[in-house]
């Protein structure tokens, strides 16, 4: 999921249902573009990732996948490469 793929969801007759995906550094901006329109956004975390970033995601109402903190952060880019599924 980039900004490419974002813009192309924009112009975009329909709207995708949903969104699997994980980023080190924009889950809390997916998760925000998700809720502003309408789009369920699932974002997998390591489970060592704070308490306020894991709210301010659940906030904006993003399912969060919570992985095993001692596997990192590459095992939860490899959960979420596994949960997602295109439209």
């Amino acid at each position: 999921m980039d900004s490419a793929n974002i813009s192309q969801w924009v112009s975009l007759p329909r709207l995708p249902t949903n969104c699997n995906l994980l980023t080190r550094h924009s889950a809390n901006a997916y998760a925000q573009f998700g809720a502003a329109l309408g789009i369920p956004v699932t974002i997998a975390v390591p489970g060592n990732a704070s308490h306020e970033r894991m709210a301010r995601m659940c906030a904006h109402g993003a399912e969060l996948v919570i992985t095993d903190p001692i596997e990192g952060y590459d095992f939860a880019l490899r959960t979420a490469a596994t949960q997602s599924l295109p439209d």
